[in-house]
């Protein structure tokens, strides 16, 4: 072990593209459907440990905005009230044994415009709670969900104490996610490519055990297995790569356990997905 962990730094910054496939407004006794694009992104702050060994790491929302064209709504957009304080979002482990899968919360404070709505801004009335009970990663995989955990009552900024609206329903899915101590890029420019929905899995551990994937660009690569508590175990390549397909090759017999994590990391922007190991 060299002491590096999967778990992210103090002071990372995550932007995940994201959308809302159905989300749900109740606007009087009217309902309307629509589908959201836009983008989230958080800041890591100091993991803590609770006294039965849980660790959990603060995320702090300094970003989010969401748009839809709802008919019925017009154009629609959601994004984060910075004027209001919220807790912190978490992610927080669920065993002793390992980080992961974990619980992660995403608590919004939410500004709502729409066309329907001329000259009115919406906010909600108690804050808004997205949940992704079984995240598998850090950043988020791409088609993670959250849920909304209960439904969001929106009133006018200008005059409070009515509800105005309802978000009903929310579920959200990671498209695209990156990070960045600085800046976060749209594009990855990096295709995994998988064995199963579960990740990587790998039924023979030789000595030229295998990883496949592919660049959109050239750029330095590091490719890094972390085990379960997220905990370095081999670093299977550090070197620039060419536009392409691509296939590393390691010595699979050194990884002993049977779950672990890949994290591929091109200049400086980082993907990681579970991997299994299955012996025989």
């Amino acid at each position: 072990m060299t002491g590096k962990s999967l778990l992210p730094d103090l002071g990372l910054v995550s932007t995940c593209a994201c959308q809302d496939i159905a989300a749900l407004f109740r606007i009087e006794d009217k309902e309307y459907i629509g589908q959201f694009d836009g983008s989230i992104a958080v800041s890591v702050g100091q993991t803590s440990v609770d006294a039965k060994g849980l660790m959990t790491i603060p995320l702090n929302i300094v970003g989010y905005t969401t748009t839809s064209h709802i008919k019925g709504m017009g154009k629609t957009t959601l994004d984060f009230d910075f004027g209001r304080p919220v807790q912190p979002s978490s992610l927080k482990s669920s065993k002793r044994s390992s980080f992961f899968p974990a619980t992660q919360t995403m608590h919004l404070n939410i500004l709502m415009r729409a066309e329907s709505l001329p000259g009115l801004t919406l906010r909600s009335v108690r804050r808004g709670t997205l949940i992704n009970r079984s995240a598998t990663s850090f950043p988020p995989a791409q088609g993670s969900i959250y849920s909304l955990q209960k439904p969001v009552e929106l009133e006018d900024v200008k005059k409070p104490g009515k509800t105005r609206a309802m978000l009903l329903n929310v579920n959200t899915e990671i498209v695209e996610a990156n990070t960045s101590p600085k800046e976060v890029k749209a594009d990855s420019g990096l295709t995994l490519f998988r064995s199963s929905r579960e990740g990587f899995v790998l039924k023979e551990l030789s000595q030229n055990t295998s990883l496949k994937f592919r660049l959109a660009e050239k750029g330095a690569v590091k490719i890094t297995i972390f085990d379960s508590r997220g905990r370095e175990a081999l670093v299977v390549a550090e070197k620039a790569m060419l536009a392409g397909e691509q296939k590393v090759t390691f010595d699979g017999r050194e990884l002993k356990g049977k779950e672990y994590y890949y994290q591929i990391q091109v200049d400086g922007r980082n993907r990681t997905a579970r991997m299994l190991l299955v012996n025989g």
